[in-house]
């Protein structure tokens, strides 16, 4: 039976790569705090926007500042609009997304299928959680022209079929020179479109789902098809730099197998379904082979055959993305408790966090101070000089949110040797950072447990506002954060940017609204 689904954060990689020039960087960080209206030269655009506040909140919990959550509110609905303003944009063929309204330096006005996948799985939540029917109307119609132009791309002569990464926003092929294959944007079309059609099932609405579930070529079940039939094959990543084996996509391409066996099962295609099946638990052991004892986290990439040549941790937050991004429809017992595959909470997942902010709050100087580490890619980025993006930064307080709500779902936590660090970090005593030992199991009734799920929740508000203290005064988001400044650089009102912060606040509120119903010690 279907789980709930979940609400999917945007995870679209639509940078041109490493041979994209640097953009200029801004004053060096501490050298002076501007006024919110103060302008700096970006890319050739002259973009408002202010700096890192230096110092500002270095003795300062987002319990004792109020301005967060009243930012969020803010944000919620800046995020909202702004998202939707690149859905169907004037120029653009009905469904299609732009990742960016920036036709240069760099030119993001493109279809990423990627991009769109993700930001249409949002349209999804927004359609369930619609309380007036002509809202629910509203967004109906976004995701029925999303599926029309997904048609319309599988139906094109393309260079790699199905592998294809973007379109023009006319629904014309792009040709050019690219990283391709990217084999998780069909799964990611797959289960935005499924999550689609679990909406319409639910409502009666059986033949409109079954016109959404298509045949071998067209809509989900070409999809489906096309991922069951290559998942083993080598493809480009989320960044578009490297083609290998990637834990992401392999996520991404499980999750949408075990969803289309559901659908094909519910719409009387039982061949289709077992189909399915076989291959996502045959990805199981692909997926569990990222996992590295040595290293301590799970390796984004294996196998690589072509590409980027200098990622040599494979550290990557595309596996943070991964873990909230693809809610798989089973539960496995990994550790003792019901946790399913590679979630948030998984001890795994927990270390590979860690890892990642540790490294970059060493890498970037705009760390030093400030609320949060601003979190990047992965540490060898060259892109636009490498910095920290907005995106990665929610996305890493929704992984907080969202392992919090897993260990109250759970009734306990389990310290591990692989999850101890990351737990020892955010607690906020250096008595408690003592106490926590590996080995724990603790439950509700205890005090350490009810700090770690506040430490969480407390942890996430700081990632959140440290996007806050670097975001545009009207709250837009560019796609990344000058590493030294902090300011906003690269590609303007980026579409994954306000997809993310709209499911990094859902899993926010889903958090407080579990912890006001479970009182702890």
């Amino acid at each position: 039976m279907l789980r709930a689904l979940i609400v999917a954060a945007l995870c679209a990689p639509f940078c041109a790569a490493a041979a994209a020039p640097s953009a200029p960087l801004s004053p060096s960080p501490g050298s002076f705090v501007p006024a919110p209206d103060a302008a700096v030269e970006d890319g050739g655009a002259l973009f408002d926007g202010r700096a890192r506040l230096t110092g500002a909140f270095a003795d300062q919990s987002p319990a004792a500042d109020p301005g967060l959550n009243s930012w969020i509110d803010m944000e919620r609905q800046v995020a909202l609009s702004k998202m939707e303003d690149n859905i169907s944009p004037p120029g653009a063929a009905p469904g299609a997304v732009a990742a960016s309204p920036s036709h240069a330096n760099p030119d993001y006005w493109y279809n990423w299928r990627r991009d769109a996948a993700l930001t249409m799985d949002e349209v999804v939540t927004l359609y369930n959680q619609a309380g007036d029917p002509g809202q629910q109307a509203v967004y109906g119609k976004m995701l029925d022209d999303y599926a029309a132009f997904v048609r319309r791309e599988q139906t094109s002569q393309t260079l790699t079929g199905l592998g294809e990464p973007k379109f023009n926003m006319d629904g014309t092929p792009f040709n050019g020179p690219w990283g391709r294959p990217q084999d998780d944007a069909p799964a990611e079309e797959a289960s935005a479109l499924i999550h689609y059609a679990a909406a319409l099932l639910q409502q009666g609405q059986t033949d409109k789902a079954k016109a959404l579930y298509g045949n071998f070529t067209t809509g989900i079940k070409g999809d489906l098809e096309y991922v069951s039939n290559h998942w083993q094959e080598t493809s480009f990543d989320v960044w578009e730099e490297v083609k290998a084996h990637h834990f992401d996509t392999q996520m991404a391409q499980r999750t949408a197998l075990l969803e289309g066996a559901w659908l094909a099962e519910q719409l009387g295609d039982p061949g289709a379904a077992s189909w399915y099946s076989e291959q996502a638990q045959a990805l199981d052991s692909a997926v569990r082979a990222h996992w590295d004892p040595q290293n301590g986290y799970i390796d984004s990439a294996q196998d690589q055959d072509a590409g980027l040549n200098y990622k040599s941790s494979d550290l990557d937050s595309a596996v943070i993305l991964g873990a909230i991004h693809r809610r798989s429809l089973d539960a496995t017992a990994e550790t003792g408790a019901q946790l399913q595959f590679f979630s948030p909470s998984d001890p795994r997942v927990l270390a590979t966090a860690e890892a990642l902010k540790t490294k970059f709050r060493g890498e970037y100087p705009v760390n030093a101070s400030g609320p949060g580490v601003a979190i990047g890619r992965y540490p060898e980025d060259q892109y636009f000089g490498g910095n920290p993006w907005p995106l990665l930064t929610a996305a890493y307080a929704q992984l907080e949110y969202m392992a919090a709500l897993d260990f109250l779902n759970q009734g306990s936590i389990q310290i591990q040797n692989k999850d101890l660090a990351f737990f020892q970090d955010i607690l906020p005593t250096p008595a408690d950072k003592a106490a926590l030992k590996a080995g724990l199991t603790l439950s509700p009734g205890d005090a350490m447990f009810g700090k770690l799920i506040a430490a969480l929740a407390a942890d996430g508000d700081l990632e959140l506002d440290c996007v806050r203290a670097h975001a545009y005064p009207d709250g837009s988001l560019s796609e990344q954060m000058d590493k030294n400044s902090g300011y906003m650089t690269s590609a303007n009102d980026l579409t994954w940017n306000y997809a993310a912060m709209l499911t990094a606040i859902q899993a926010r509120d889903a958090l407080a609204a579990a912890r006001g119903s479970m009182p702890l010690r």
